[in-house]
């Protein structure tokens, strides 16, 4: 099959950890073409066996997979030219538009999107009544996934590693700031602007899927410092990869679907950093997946 996916993140946005790019490889490992379009991705490439594509060039498609509302549009292009269009749900958009993180007119965008849609995907359980109420024809539950094997260990350079979007309203900048004052020794993975004055905190940038989880794999506990009613429909797919480098994940309770997963604490921010070090107690002591 010829796929089309209208992502909302760019092919190489936090390595490449994020669900649309994990698809593309997924889909091109088990054979199908497959055209890559984010209207931040402005030069063509080819990442991965994934066709990384402007807008005015992508399709005709056998399917089409949409996961942003703005791209809606396209989507019934694509429609109209014999697509199937399935819309993969992944966030809240009304938190979202409530937290100003998104334009209200999404969510007119979104209602089209759901109309031409002959299924919708969602990554939550909260999402799946989300989208049944917005009128879905078909709706679906299909949780995130992470690499399904172990990444080799490497020894343990750092206490902890967050992997991920270094801005929006849902991460919690205290969180991380209480982390490095505890002289915890940390790791960010990902695109950032500006970052505080540090002192235990090493930043290196976004990298490749495989270099950032090689990276993960020198830290004990992977940290989701989310915040906000929005995360109670995040299913991080960030804990997946944590879990293949070998690490506890240690995250706040708005991110409800990560309730009795193996290997997370649950914490407040006020118990996080207790948390986190419980849980580097516990890698210390081979306790870990």
């Amino acid at each position: 099959m010829k796929i089309a996916i209208l992502s909302g993140c760019r092919y190489t946005d936090c390595g490449g950890a994020q669900r649309p790019s994990a698809l593309a490889r997924a889909l091109v490992s088990l054979g199908h073409e497959v055209e890559y379009h984010n209207r931040l991705d402005r030069r063509e490439a080819w990442r991965d066996g994934v066709h990384v594509i402007d807008a005015p060039e992508i399709g005709p498609a056998d399917l089409c997979l949409c996961c942003l509302p703005e791209y809606a549009p396209i989507a019934d292009r694509l429609r109209q030219d014999g697509a199937i269009v399935v819309y993969d749900l992944l966030d809240d958009w009304d938190g979202f538009v409530a937290s100003g993180d998104l334009r209200r007119g999404e969510l007119d965008m979104e209602a089209e999107l759901i109309r031409i849609s002959s299924l919708v995907t969602c990554s939550a359980p909260a999402l799946v009544s989300r989208a049944a109420r917005l009128g879905a024809r078909r709706t679906e539950l299909l949780p995130n996934a992470g690499p399904d094997y172990a990444f080799p260990f490497l020894t343990p350079a750092y206490d902890w590693v967050y992997s991920g979007y270094l801005y929006g309203s849902w991460l919690n900048w205290h969180v991380l700031n209480l982390l490095d004052e505890t002289g915890l020794s940390g790791l960010l993975i990902g695109r950032y602007d500006n970052l505080p004055d540090w002192k235990n905190t090493e930043a290196r940038g976004e990298l490749s899927h495989s270099d950032a989880l090689s990276a993960m794999s020198s830290a004990k506990v992977g940290v989701i410092p989310f915040q906000g009613e929005l995360c109670r429909s995040v299913d991080p797919i960030k804990y997946y990869d944590y879990l293949a480098a070998g690490l506890w994940t240690v995250t706040t309770p708005d991110v409800e679907p990560l309730a009795g997963r193996p290997y997370v604490r649950m914490a407040s921010p006020e118990r996080f950093v207790e948390a986190v070090i419980e849980s580097i107690n516990d890698y210390d002591h081979y306790i870990s997946p």
